[in-house]
């Protein structure tokens, strides 16, 4: 096939197809059918979109439901035995810092803490 025919057969729109002596009504619905197919796709497509992303939205949450791990149980608490404020206020900061951080770890060691007025 040459690259002529193929551009002209692309770039024709059928409204050669119309009759010569076609009406102005029967030129407007030709051109509101056109318009109606044209945004039938383009809803058709994008309706298309919105089932992947939920399709992506429904394997993110199913991959985080398999990669949760069990809820931190809180240790009871232990009877005080002399142990002073601060060493408390350690254990809870790196208990708490490894809570938010979802690491059981401590790669961390805490220094001191300093009161702020």
């Amino acid at each position: 096939m040459d690259l002529i025919t193929l551009q002209e057969a692309f770039t024709k729109s059928g409204f050669e197809n119309l009759a010569e002596d076609a009406t102005f009504t029967d030129r407007l619905l030709y051109g509101l059918r056109v318009c109606a197919i044209g945004m039938l796709i383009v809803f058709a497509v994008l309706l298309i979109l919105c089932g992947v992303l939920y399709l992506f939205k429904l394997y993110y949450k199913l991959s985080q439901k398999k990669k949760a791990q069990p809820a931190v149980q809180p240790a009871a608490p232990a009877a005080n035995t002399g142990a002073d404020d601060e060493e408390l206020t350690v254990a809870i900061a790196t208990a708490a810092i490894a809570a938010a951080r979802n690491d059981s770890d401590a790669a961390f060691r805490i220094v001191s803490i300093k009161k702020i007025d």
